[in-house]
């Protein structure tokens, strides 16, 4: 994609300075945050990092805070942002990545894929139905319960 083609699709970034990464030729605004061993053909940038051997391809976007690392795969039209973190042999594609916090009791981060219906925080990975139930017999109605349900019905939202 050109830098006109980028400023078409992408206009809030016509005033960033960005440049095309070796590897994959994507536009990444902040090159020493991306490691010359990693693939960008899509896009990074904020604060995002990718690192290792990792992937961003096709209209996929990381940005913000947000780092990928090791041999995991961000691609189609998959948004990685805030703190979200993506490493391993993990794969996010063709979907949103919600990530709100710090929430909880431990003020930590939860990350939702509404297309998949799959929340991550802390420790628990799983559905929506799983989440809810996790937070009653966790929290139940304490002010963290309250604060869980509050996001649940806002994530709810995004379907």
């Amino acid at each position: 994609m050109t830098r006109e083609e980028l400023n078409a699709k992408y206009p809030w970034l016509k005033g960033t300075e960005l440049f095309q990464h070796a590897n994959g030729g994507g536009w990444v605004e902040k090159p020493d945050r991306i490691a010359s061993t990693a693939y960008v053909s899509g896009l990074v940038f904020g604060n995002a990092q990718v690192s290792g051997d990792a992937r961003v391809s096709g209209n996929a976007q990381v940005f913000g805070n947000a780092r990928v690392s090791g041999d995991a795969l961000v691609s189609g039209n998959a948004r990685v942002s805030g703190n979200a973190q993506v490493s391993g042999n993990a794969q996010v594609s063709s979907q949103t990545l919600y990530t709100f916090g710090p929430i909880g009791s431990r003020e930590g981060y939860t990350s939702y894929a509404a297309e998949s219906d799959t929340i991550m925080c802390g420790c628990f990975f799983g559905t929506m139905a799983e989440f809810e139930n996790a937070v009653e017999k966790t929290h139940g109605q304490t002010a963290h319960g309250d604060n869980y349900r509050a996001l649940i019905a806002m994530l709810k939202s995004l379907k």
